[in-house]
């Protein structure tokens, strides 16, 4: 047989057998969907919560109405998607965060738990955080240093906002003007 009529043969078998490797290799392949970090957040940034790992139960500052969350992954292409980080229920609520890795095929899922606390009786159970929060009010408001308002009592800010109405006349209005 004539080398030039077996060339198209040969080349196409080369072809066929390449193609079947390459759709092997990445109908198989899996890239890295693992989690380096997870951080935790309120949208201002002022509650926040570091080194959160897959199934940690976290509980939220009370009337916290929105987590904010940030994931490094291992795979810097991978896609990264989360449900359940708003409309938090009083006690359990599952936060899913799911990494697609950069081929698209493997994914993996990764919970927390986060726990709302009931607001009912907030005012009564902290008496003195709100005491505190209001005396400290009158000198933020002198030096601008509104930390002092949630740091030094230990009430954030979620805490302030979901029960406004637990804390002085003045507080109200400088946490609904900003």
């Amino acid at each position: 047989m004539n080398l030039k009529k077996l060339r198209m043969p040969i080349f196409m078998a080369v072809v066929g057998v390449a193609a079947l490797v390459f759709v092997s290799l990445n109908m198989f392949a899996t890239a890295p969907t693992t989690i380096k970090s997870i951080t935790l957040s309120d949208q201002g940034g002022i509650w926040l919560k570091e080194g959160v790992k897959a199934n940690d139960k976290i509980t939220l500052p009370t009337g916290l109405a929105l987590v904010v969350v940030k994931v490094a992954t291992t795979d810097p292409k991978a896609v990264v998607t989360t449900t359940g980080e708003t409309g938090f229920k009083d006690g359990d609520n599952i936060l899913d965060i799911k990494v697609t890795g950069s081929d698209a095929k493997s994914s993996t899922h990764y919970k927390i738990t986060l726990v709302q606390p009931k607001l009912a009786g907030w005012c009564q159970t902290n008496k003195a955080k709100i005491a505190t929060t209001n005396d400290n009010y009158e000198l933020a408001d002198i030096y601008q240093d509104y930390s002092l308002i949630y740091i030094e009592p230990g009430a954030t800010e979620a805490e302030v906002r979901a029960n406004i109405t637990c804390f002085s006349e003045n507080l109200q209005k400088y946490i609904a003007s900003h």
